[in-house]
C-alpha cells in the first residue's frame, strides 16, 4: 500500500493545481487556530472563476514514526489582506482535523466570492514550532482557478514576506505578473 499523499483517488486533469511549501521558522509555524499563533503559517489565496466542488488535500512525505499532525483550514478573507488572530466561526469554510498521517483532505463548494474576496487556505501542524515540509493540491470541477501565495503576518503585525515557493504546477505556463 502506498501513501496517501504519494497517490490521489480524486482527478479533475488541467484542474487541479499543487504547491511545495514547508512550515520552517517562527514565522511560518504557528500551529492551529487554537493556538493565537495560528495565522504564522503558510497561506494560500484560492479565487475560483465558475462554481464547482473544490478538494484541497494537504500531504507530507515523512515515514511513519516522523509524521507530524497536521490539517489546514479554508477561510474566506481578503486578497493581499493578512489574517488577524481573531478567528469567527464566519469566516470558516471548512477544515480537518489535525493527525499525523502522510495526507488530509477537505472537500467543499467552492463558488466565486465578491471583487477582493478569496478563499484563504492555511495548512499547520497542530502545535507551533514543529518543521516539516508538505505539498497542497487543489482541484475544482467547475473549471479554472488561480492558488498563489497569500500575505502572512510577522509577529510585529507587519506583513511577512510570503514564503519562496516551487512555482504552482498546472500544466502551464505561470501567468503574468498582476500590474
Amino acid at each position: 500500500a502506498g501513501r496517501a499523499g504519494a497517490s490521489r483517488c480524486w482527478s479533475f486533469g488541467s484542474m487541479e493545481k499543487s504547491v511545495d511549501g514547508s512550515w520552517r521558522g517562527p514565522e511560518l509555524t504557528g500551529g492551529c487556530p487554537k493556538h493565537s499563533t495560528w495565522p504564522k503559517n503558510p497561506q494560500y489565496a484560492l479565487v475560483p472563476s465558475v462554481p464547482g466542488t473544490a478538494i484541497v488535500e494537504l500531504s507530507q512525505n515523512q515515514p511513519p514514526d516522523a509524521l507530524l499532525p497536521i490539517g489546514l483550514i479554508v477561510l474566506k478573507g481578503e486578497v493581499g489582506v493578512p489574517l488577524s488572530s481573531t478567528l469567527s466561526t464566519s469566516m470558516v469554510v471548512t477544515k480537518s482535523k489535525f493527525k499525523p498521517t502522510n495526507a488530509q483532505r477537505v472537500t467543499f463548494q467552492c463558488d466565486p466570492l465578491p471583487p477582493g474576496k478569496c478563499y484563504v487556505i492555511l495548512p499547520s501542524t497542530f502545535e507551533p514550532g514543529f518543521e516539516g515540509d508538505f505539498k497542497l493540491g487543489v482541484g475544482h470541477e467547475g473549471g479554472d482557478f488561480t492558488l498563489e501565495p497569500h500575505i502572512t503576518v510577522k509577529s510585529t503585525g507587519v506583513p511577512a514576506p510570503t514564503q519562496a515557493l516551487a512555482p504552482i504546477a498546472n500544466g502551464s505556463p505561470p501567468p503574468p505578473p498582476r500590474p
